[in-house]
């Protein structure tokens, strides 16, 4: 076996494991960008109905309390509301800093093959 032969197989090992690479790379992304297309989505839709929901209950709350504690009712309201906002900020912050590392699996991969090519450096040289 030549050196150009051995040149060649190793070559060839390295462009399939960057194939295989970023074939995973297209998956993880592709996967990621379908989930937060669907998040998103149902986030507006929820949005909407909820603004309607809530509009007619604010001026339900408001046309019963109108002769007597009209802006007391306008208050608390506008006081919940602006509470639950704040919550959900809270919440949608957190939930994103849980989210996984984008691209964890491709970069452990690429690690790996990265650790396997110098142990077979080494074990060459």
């Amino acid at each position: 076996m030549t050196i150009s032969d051995s040149l060649a197989r190793f070559s060839a090992s390295v462009l399939e494991t960057v194939q295989t690479r970023l074939e995973l790379f297209s998956v993880e992304t592709e996967a990621r960008l379908q989930a937060y297309i669907r998040y998103l989505l149902c986030s507006l839709i929820a949005i909407l109905f909820a603004s309607v929901g809530l509009m007619l209950l604010l001026l339900l709350v408001i046309a019963y309390y109108w002769d007597t504690h009209r802006l007391l009712a306008i208050g608390c309201m506008a006081g919940a509301f602006l509470g639950l906002a704040l919550c959900l900020f809270a919440w949608v912050k957190n939930s994103l800093a849980m989210q996984p590392k984008l691209f964890a699996l491709s970069s452990a991969e690429l690690a790996r093959d990265v650790e396997q090519l110098r142990a077979a450096a080494d074990r060459q040289g």
